[in-house]
């Protein structure tokens, strides 16, 4: 029969379900003598009789075989048609694409009941392997469910829409393989290729399943809790564990930013997903895969780019979006994968015409010294003992200094919580007048019950406090405490504690010349660095920074800011005292700028912080 088209008499006796004439069907269909009364019928019998029930079916193989037999054969002959299907006639492909549209639901559902219990859905010359592996198939079914994607608009339509193709694509994703070369390690292996050009077809699937809004949310909607997406994201997580010996390959490094596009498309876009994740360390786990790829992989042109892209990715990913507690376990993650250490080796071995890729570096290693300026949330990051040698930066100017600009910041942050370390949580009383910066041993903080946003030493000092100020403001910083609340941008008095302490640090250090008379304040701006120094420091005058505090802080705040000013501006505190301004950079984009007016006292070391007004700006 070879190349020529069925015949009539053949496909009415393949329409009577012999297994024979079915079993040669699949010997001898090619996309080009397949017709529509051939495609109509292999539909037929995909459609006609419903999935076994898989749990049912693993306690009764006989029967599910029996039952499955006709499908499985028809199925194997349509995988043949779609392997080829640039191939296909007009009308054959019409056709195709018709019943996939009518019958697709059928088609995957029998397909993943295949896969699952070892029937062999894809005709065997189709597979290299003798016997074929559970490895192959799954890649093969992937690569063809791409295929069939690309045959037009309308079949990508029925698809990307369809909760069989979803729910297939799911049992490509978290299927587990068997480990390679005898390898009996501790690790999950998942249905993966790693090849030097070719990107894997599972992959290649979850980026197209995830792009499009249809089937991303059938996915996500398969998911209703976390523990619901627990297998999907062990799956991913199991993916960039995965050291079987291919991936020494250079084509890994493409495999690895492939998954971490997989991976910022869920993190962004589910919560459940995120929080997951999260729970199983993916942003360390990412970092160990990308320094073990630098370890083994052959230095070939590109692959600095490519591994310094993929960890501007995982930065990303860390700072995308999040709250104050979520934004602190992700650089804790970071820190424990050594992401610093390995985006520096990275940078060291960039080639002299990768200027663009440079000059992203410069900003990321820019907004991880922004990123400093709130020590307690992303403190301590270092490179530890010794440090680094900067030698491979010095044809780089601007890079060399973005580098040791952030060794500086690291520094400082250090010693902001090295200060924290010997002191309670709140150290930085509420009231005025009260000039503590240390509580005695047997008290304990006292936090307004009604709105949250103060704290006293003591209760002594709450209850001046009250009569003088806060009497007026409590309701008003209520009502913004539960605002700030539902959006998650709670500025706590842990992260308060921390900026205070980098002030004292940064303030510590200054020459005395820096100093500014009574009428006239020192204003740091974190937020506004340039010219390659760590912060803006300028000197403005009280009536100036009043006109700014009535404009952007709350009216209710007006009172206790104006007296402060007033009281300073009278020389009504002890000598050399000082009066500063902090402007902090924002945790991440979807945060507002914070703004610290502080009172600092002289010590032994330097200042210390002792009345604190914060506001967001």
């Amino acid at each position: 029969m070879g190349q020529r088209s069925m015949s009539s008499q053949f496909l009415q006796k393949a329409r009577l379900g012999e297994l024979d004439t079915l079993r040669e069907i699949v010997q001898v269909v090619t996309p080009r003598n397949a017709s529509v009364d051939l495609i109509d019928l292999l539909f037929n019998f995909i459609t006609i009789n419903g999935v076994p029930v898989l749990e049912r079916s693993r306690h009764d193989l006989v029967s599910a075989a029996v039952a499955a037999a006709r499908p499985t054969l028809c199925l194997r002959a349509l995988w043949k048609i779609v392997n080829s299907s640039d191939r296909l006639k007009p009308d054959v492909k019409s056709a195709l694409v018709q019943r996939i549209q009518d019958a697709g639901g059928d088609l995957f559902d029998w397909t993943r009941f295949c896969l699952q219990t070892g029937m062999l859905c894809i005709s065997e010359d189709m597979l290299t392997q003798r016997p074929p592996s559970r490895l192959e198939q799954y890649l093969l079914q992937a690569d063809l469910l791409t295929q069939l994607l690309q045959l037009d608009s309308g079949c990508f339509n029925a698809l990307t829409s369809s909760c069989e193709f979803v729910q297939l694509f799911v049992e490509l994703w978290t299927a587990k393989s068997e480990p390679q070369h005898g390898n009996h390690s501790s690790i999950t292996y998942r249905m993966a290729f790693v090849g030097p050009s070719t990107i894997c077809p599972i992959l290649e699937l979850a980026s197209t399943v995830l792009s499009e809004e249809g089937s991303r949310d059938l996915l996500f909607s398969r998911f209703d809790s976390v523990k619901s997406c627990e297998a999907f994201c062990q799956a991913a997580v199991d993916r960039i564990r995965d050291d079987r010996e291919n991936n020494t390959v250079p084509g890994w490094i493409q495999y690895f930013l492939a998954l971490v596009a997989i991976l910022t498309n869920l993190v962004r876009r589910s919560h459940l997903f995120r929080s997951q994740l999260t729970h199983l360390s993916y942003l360390t786990e990412l970092c160990v895969a990308t320094s073990r790829a630098m370890d083994v992989t052959p230095e070939t042109k590109g692959t600095a780019r490519d591994l310094c892209s993929g960890m501007m990715g995982i930065f990303a990913l860390a700072m995308d979006r999040g709250s104050r507690q979520r934004l602190h376990r992700n650089w804790e993650h970071l820190h424990n994968g050594q992401f610093l250490q390995i985006l520096f080796r990275a940078a060291a071995a960039l080639e002299p015409e990768d200027r663009q890729v440079r000059e992203h570096i410069i900003s990321t290693v820019d907004s991880i010294g922004r990123a400093t300026s709130s020590p307690k949330l992303f403190g301590g990051s270092t490179f530890g003992s010794p440090w680094p040698s900067l030698e491979a930066f010095k044809r780089y100017p601007t890079l060399l200094n973005a580098w040791k600009r952030l060794l500086f910041l690291q520094d400082r942050a250090r010693e902001a919580c090295r200060r924290l370390e010997t002191r309670p949580s709140v150290f930085a009383c509420d009231y005025q007048h009260c000039y503590r910066s240390v509580l005695k041993g047997h008290e304990m903080p006292k936090q307004c019950a009604g709105c949250s946003s103060v704290v006293y030493c003591s209760q002594k000092c709450q209850e001046h406090d009250w009569k003088d100020f806060h009497r007026n403001e409590c309701l008003h910083a209520n009502d913004l405490h539960s605002r700030l609340a539902h959006s998650k941008t709670i500025y706590d008095h842990d992260t308060r504690a921390s900026h205070i302490a980098l002030l004292e640090v940064i303030v510590s250090g200054m020459r005395s010349r820096d100093s500014a008379p009574s009428d006239h304040i020192l204003t740091i701006d974190l937020d506004a660095a340039g010219d390659g120094s760590p912060e803006k420091v300028l000197v403005e005058s009280l009536s100036d920074i009043r006109e700014t505090c009535a404009r952007h802080l709350p009216a209710y705040l007006q009172p206790r800011v104006v007296s402060l000013f007033e009281e300073y501006h009278g020389r009504n505190f002890p000598p050399n005292w000082r009066l500063i301004k902090g402007v902090f950079s924002p945790f991440t984009d979807n945060h507002k700028t914070i703004q610290l007016i502080l009172l600092l006292k002289p010590v032994e070391d330097g200042h210390m912080g002792v009345y604190c007004i914060a506001q967001y700006q």
